[in-house]
């Protein structure tokens, strides 16, 4: 709005925009945006860092000092919180908080508008959090993709950029260390270590950075499910269980990504299984809405629990995973345990008996692992193993 003062134009800042910026906490509600930066302002880019970190502490309330501009004469709200978002990202705060109230004159209830004022007032501390993780830029990012990688809205960059004490978003450069607010990321990349002994380990690691999930899974979890693998592995050990662990995880949000929400939560309750106690995995499960699914298989695990009983049990570990106090999965979980003991022994005995020992025998280390001290299974692993012994000694006389 203009109103002349002594002869001159000069811009005049409504009233209701003041008490839309002193009240935006509570009274008018800011629901998230999904637009991309890239939408924004195409063309931004990162530059090369020449420096470490220029942020040692964190000053959420500090804004940057702006230069007073003219802001164009624009036709709506949406062509103004475009260009406060502009001026933003070069740091001019006070060109866009006065184009963001002229968004505000045309649109009192714009949404954008709203979200972009109130980052300038709030507290970016108070808002996302002191607790952090610290992150290198790495080349095509920027502040708003990193904002919308972990706070699901890239107009946030400008609270990100406080938060780091950083006055002009748009000079970010790769290298630069942020401040990332909430917990690291499970999934990162691993180094490879080109002198370590264990060639199985390796091949993880490399298909891990490569994304490869689901092949991780393949090379590492019957490693680790052997008897006595932390004392074969030595010191591979636990960093082959936490790769399996980021593994199950990376292959749950791919499904997920994919809509599987069956398949993900299966990855995410082996997940479950090494790491109870694992924060991320659990917020991984919660975001799953699965309430139609438990159902489904509550019914399942109830019908298969006579002539799969092992599967039932895996049915009943998935409900519990994703909700632990669903009716009665945690008692009926607990009487499964001697019905899946007789089931891997009645199984193992029958492929024994079939001559198919490789199941057997896989069957024979379940029920072991479940019952380490029954001599029965003992006994029969043992013949079943030398019978496989003298089988391929048979075939490679021929």
């Amino acid at each position: 709005m203009k109103t002349k003062i002594l002869g001159k134009s000069v811009f005049q800042i409504p009233v209701y925009s003041m008490v839309v910026i002193l009240g935006a906490c509570g009274s008018v509600p800011v629901p998230e945006s999904r637009l991309s930066w890239s939408d924004l302002v195409p063309g931004r880019s990162t530059q090369i860092a020449d420096q470490g970190s220029d942020a040692e502490t964190i000053n959420g309330p500090a804004l940057a000092n702006a230069s007073e501009q003219n802001i164009p004469d624009l036709k709506t709200a949406r062509d103004y919180w475009r260009y406060a978002v502009s001026r933003l990202q070069v740091g001019d705060v006070t060109a866009a908080r006065t184009s963001l109230d002229k968004a505000l004159e045309i649109s009192p209830r714009n949404k954008v508008a709203h979200k972009l004022l109130r980052q300038l007032e709030i507290d970016p501390v108070q808002e996302l959090g002191a607790k952090h993780f610290m992150h290198k830029v790495a080349p095509g990012e920027s502040l708003s993709r990193l904002a919308k990688d972990h706070l699901n809205d890239s107009l946030k960059f400008y609270l990100l950029a406080r938060y780091n004490n950083i006055q002009n978003p748009d000079e970010v450069k790769i290298g630069q260390q942020l401040r990332i607010p909430g917990d690291a990321p499970i999934i990162a990349e691993v180094k490879i270590d080109k002198k370590r002994k264990n060639e199985l380990l390796m091949q993880a690691e490399v298909a891990f950075n490569e994304e490869s999930y689901e092949q991780v899974i393949e090379l590492l979890s019957p490693a680790l499910s052997e008897k006595k693998a932390a004392k074969k592995y030595g010191r591979d050990f636990k960093p082959m269980r936490k790769l399996l662990l980021n593994a199950y995880v990376g292959a749950a949000q791919n499904h997920r990504e994919a809509g599987a929400n069956q398949a993900a939560i299966n990855m995410l309750a082996l997940a479950k299984d090494m790491d109870p106690a694992n924060g991320k995995v659990t917020e991984l499960l919660a975001a799953i809405d699965v309430s139609k699914d438990l159902d489904d298989w509550y019914a399942e695990s109830a019908k298969l629990r006579e002539t799969n009983p092992d599967k039932s049990q895996q049915l009943l570990g998935q409900i519990i995973a994703v909700r632990p106090g669903y009716r009665d999965a945690k008692q009926q979980l607990s009487k499964l345990d001697g019905e899946v003991k007789a089931y891997y022994y009645r199984e193992a005995l029958k492929h024994q008996r079939s001559q198919k020992l490789d199941e057997a025998i896989a069957l024979w280390d379940k029920l072991l692992g479940l019952e380490p001290a029954n001599e029965n299974a003992k006994l029969y692993r043992a013949r079943a193993m030398e019978l496989k012994v003298n089988l391929q000694k048979f075939v490679s006389d021929q």
